[in-house]
């Protein structure tokens, strides 16, 4: 899957802003289960200048950074990739982050 690609439409999280400031964060490590893959990734969040795909190392900017910000383990994200006819919807669980 590529990752640079991917452009939110929607999150999922009934979080309050209380709770979401003690979710994920810049630099935070991120295990996720890729529904579409049926596999886990490992991520790092971080600032634009330092993002490298190919090593795990995703933008905050990008569409799946920002919606993985403040959530928490258990939480499922979907994004969408807003390509016309093509669309796809890619769904995320969140196993673990430190």
């Amino acid at each position: 899957m590529e990752l640079t690609n991917i452009q939110s439409k929607s999150a999922y999280s009934n979080k309050d802003s209380s709770e979401k400031n003690r979710g994920i964060k810049l630099y935070s490590k991120v295990e996720l289960y890729d529904y579409e893959m049926e596999e886990n990734l490992e991520l790092v969040i971080v600032p634009q200048k330092e993002s490298d795909i190919i090593n795990g190392k995703i933008s905050v900017e990008s569409d799946l950074g920002k919606n993985l910000l403040g959530q928490q383990e258990g939480d499922i994200i979907e994004i969408d990739n807003g390509v016309g006819k093509s669309e796809k919807i890619y769904k995320y669980k969140i196993v673990s982050w430190e």
